[in-house]
């Protein structure tokens, strides 16, 4: 399940069952891509980080481009899930900005 904050990058959904595929990064598993039952509510986050302000799609990622930098982390040993430091928002934020967290390796 997402928790009530949980940042995830939304691949595919299927009305006809109420699940919705997810990448997102977890303390126990790394980065996974799964299915999970969707329940309301679920947010489209419009990003505001220290220092910048990401307010127009030049500044993202396309959306094709978002699911690879995520999908290229399935795995990944080297990337370590750090609460405070390297968690769901810093690896929603890598994938669809490029923004990496300060002093976390793990990110090209």
């Amino acid at each position: 399940m997402l928790h009530p904050r949980c940042h995830a990058i939304v691949v595919e959904t299927n009305e006809y069952t109420d699940q919705i595929k997810v990448i997102r990064f977890t303390y126990a598993n790394g980065v996974v891509e799964e299915w999970l039952p969707f329940k309301q509510p679920i947010y489209k986050v419009v990003s505001h980080y220290v220092g910048r302000l990401y307010t127009v799609d030049s500044d993202l990622f396309d959306p094709d481009e978002v699911i690879n930098r995520a999908r290229s982390k399935i795995d990944d040993s080297n990337l370590v899930y750090h609460i405070a430091l390297n968690n769901c928002k810093t690896f929603v934020r890598w994938c669809k900005t490029g923004m990496k967290p300060a002093d976390v390796s793990g990110y090209d």
